[in-house]
């Protein structure tokens, strides 16, 4: 078992992680995390394998007929999902920091400025917000960073 941080989290894998924390920490099908989560089952297990490798599910084997065995997997350990609450996940493939939208969107506004018939009190208004938001970006990527180097280096 190899210890990994939360940046070694994918977004598929921890949509997996999430979906048996909330329906079923105890025990879920393989088939049925598959079929929620509109993946196939091959794609399901090689991301639930990497989580049991990384210690935080556990593989199981239940009889549920004569013939068949079905794969499910329950929670070991609570993964550190608080570092993660900043971020959102951009077409269920990128994780990107919150804050980057309303940089964005600050910019835009900054960008027409120029439509306004007061662009100088449009720039100010626009400035003061997108300053702030920059900052909080910059604390919010310094405690990730911070957070992932505690982590690895504890045993």
């Amino acid at each position: 078992m190899t210890t990994k941080t939360i940046e070694d989290f994918t977004p598929t894998m921890f949509k997996i992680y999430a979906y048996i924390l909330k329906y079923n920490p105890d025990y879920v099908k393989l088939s049925q995390i598959a079929h929620d989560l509109h993946m196939s089952p091959q794609l399901t297990y090689y991301h639930a394998k990497k989580l049991v490798e990384m210690g935080y599910i556990q593989h199981e084997k239940q009889a549920t007929d004569k013939r068949w065995e079905e794969y499910g997997f329950k929670i070991l350990k609570l993964a550190p999902i608080e570092p993660l609450k900043p971020y959102i996940y951009l077409a269920n493939r990128f994780l990107i920091p919150r804050q980057l939208i309303y940089i964005t969107v600050f910019m835009a506004l900054l960008t027409c400025s120029w439509l306004s018939p007061y662009p100088q009190l449009v720039q100010t208004l626009t400035l003061i917000p997108l300053i702030i938001n920059l900052i909080d970006l910059y604390r919010q990527q310094r405690k990730l960073v911070a957070t992932a180097t505690s982590e690895t280096k504890t045993p």
